[in-house]
Parts: C-alpha cells; structure tokens; sequence
C-alpha cells in the first residue's frame, strides 16, 4: 500500500488526476456531498471515451447545496448511460463524504480528504487529498473501503425517485455572506485595489514556443529586419484569430515553458506581423521591459490564489480579469 498526500498547487489538479482514473479504470465508486457541473462534464467525457467504464455516485442535500439543475443533469447521465451508472441521493441528512475509488485490473487507488467533486473542490488551493494505491496485498483495507460504501449506497434511493420540481437549492441572502473585517483580508490576501490597473491592461496569458530554428529565424529577420537591430525578441501565433488579439504598445503577460519549466514575463508589443515559416504563420515582436520571474512557489500560489491556469495549451491563453491584472502588476513592479 502506498499512501500519498495531493492538492491542487502543483502543475496537475485533482481534475487532472481524476480524468486520468476514470479514463483508465474498469469502475468507480464516488461518494461527494457535493456535485456540480465541472465533475458532471468529466464523468460524461469519461463515459464516452472509456466505453467499459461503470460507476456507482452517492451524492446528498446538505444544506441544500447542491443545485437542482446539477441533480437534475445527474438524473439525465444515469439514464443515458444506462447499467453503466447508478446514482443516489444519501438519506443522511448531513452526508459530508469526499470519497473516490477507483478499480483497475490489478490495482485500485482511492482518494480521501476535503475535495467535493465540483471544480473549486478538484482545481482550487485549500484543498488537500489523501491517495492510498491498493494492491492485491491490500486485500483487508480494499474490502473496508467496499463495506463502508455499501453502507451508504443501502442507505440512499435512486435519483430517479426524488420529485426534483419540489427541490429548491440554497439561496445564501447577502446578510449572511462572510465578511471578514479589513484589518483582517488585508493580512490575509492581496490588496489589489491599490494598484493602478491601467499601467498593466489589457493583458492575456500567451503560449510561447521556444526555441525557433536557423531557417525560421532567417524568415523572420529578412520580413522584418528593424526586429534583429532593436534586439526585440518573438513568439509564433497558430491562428488568425490568435495574431488579431495582439496590437502594438499593448502590455501582456507572458508565461514561457522550457522543459518542466515556466517563467513569467511582463511585456510590450512592439511589432506584429505576418510570416509563413514552417514552425508558423504568424508571429508578433516584444520588448522584454526587464520584468522576469522564474516560476516559484510564490508564483505558483499568486497563479492558483487568482485562478489562472497554464498546465495545458487550451487553457494558456485566458484573458484575466482587471483584478487578476492588478495583482500581477503589483507582483512585477509595474
């Protein structure tokens, strides 16, 4: 048995592993107080791609958490998956479970702690997992982890039974919202609403592409000579629609991969134009502005505290909010 502590700080989130289980396990068993429409999604993808997949949910009405178009999704999935998946809603009135379990040939991985299966519980930081690999040796703690949801599942009825038009979902009334006194927050989080953010807008998140060979570089340099002599450097655009978003004298953040490794510039677009290269056709030209940061785990908490994600070239380019904007400026000194 090998045990293992997972949060979501690193380069791959709970999602990521939990797609990577259902995609490759022949079952699961997930018992979630909460549910909401990032895990719907992920078991529907994973049903379709992984066609021998089966899989029992116990979800519950805590606090009348859950919303009723979540259940009511659930209720659609279980029967268009037919005998693939059962879900039921707990008769525990404070059903609390983060539980997942999941069964390949040889070997199960089960994961508990604190991460519901929505997208804050699974992508988010404040979360913290416990991942036990259950071997064949593992025979008596497999067989307790079998039990003690067979438990649950005899105590809970089939989604399909609950008149779901009655079921309203918690509405929090704004008199109830925490509110943290401000000598409080300030301590605790970022004082975004200090900084100017007009010297840092409008800013994106770019894939860059390393290194450019011999070839393309010559391409580049006989389009646009005046790059080489300002010493500005540039980056390749895949698409029309990618080169459209860039304009000259923008500011933007820039994330760049070498490796396993991200660094993290601050930017001005001098220059754009289109050159058809074998690497690309588009590429666009910037200054540096002498504003670098390696990734740290000062840097990786600011990305995850803001929600930004750059583990995957999908989700790399996400325009931020003026807020995020702000807290990044600040980070660089801008």
């Amino acid at each position: 048995m090998k045990v293992e502590l997972i949060d979501s700080t690193g380069k791959s989130s709970l999602e990521d592993e939990y797609r990577v289980m259902l995609r490759s396990s022949s079952s699961f068993d997930i018992a979630t107080a909460f549910i909401a429409d990032a895990a719907i999604k992920l078991l529907e993808q994973s049903f379709i791609k992984n066609r021998q997949l089966k899989g029992r949910l116990i979800t519950g009405l805590y606090n009348c958490f859950n919303s009723q178009a979540a259940l009511l999704q659930l209720v659609s999935l279980s029967k268009r998956f037919g005998n693939r998946l059962s879900v039921k809603i707990s008769k525990e009135p404070r059903f609390h479970w983060k539980y997942y379990h999941f069964n390949k040939t040889s070997i199960s991985y089960v994961y508990i702690g604190s991460g519901n299966f929505t997208s804050s519980g699974m992508n988010e930081t404040g979360e913290l997992q416990t991942k036990i690999t259950v071997s064949k040796r593992d025979k008596a703690f497999k067989e307790q982890c079998n039990d003690r949801f067979v438990q649950a599942w005899e105590n809970a009825v089939h989604i399909e039974e609950i008149p779901w038009s009655k079921y309203k979902s918690l509405v929090v009334p704004k008199a109830y919202q925490l509110k943290l006194d401000k000598s409080i927050s300030d301590i605790l989080f970022l004082k975004n609403k200090e900084i100017n953010v007009k010297q840092c807008l409008p800013i994106r998140l770019v894939k860059t592409y390393g290194s450019l060979t011999n070839k393309t570089e010559k391409v580049i340099n006989s389009n646009k000579s005046n790059w080489g002599k300002k010493n500005w450097d540039y980056f390749s655009c895949t698409s029309k629609q990618s080169y459209n978003l860039f304009e000259r004298n923008q500011s933007h953040f820039l994330i760049s991969k070498k490796g396993n490794d991200y660094s993290f510039h601050s930017i001005m677009i001098k220059d754009k134009d289109r050159i058809i290269t074998e690497e690309g056709n588009y590429f666009v030209a910037y200054d540096e502005m002498k504003k670098f940061r390696p990734e740290t785990p000062r840097m990786i908490a600011l990305m995850n505290e803001l929600g930004i994600v750059y583990r995957t070239n999908k989700k790399i380019d996400k325009k931020l909010t003026l807020k995020q904007s702000a807290a990044i400026g600040k980070y660089f000194g801008i």
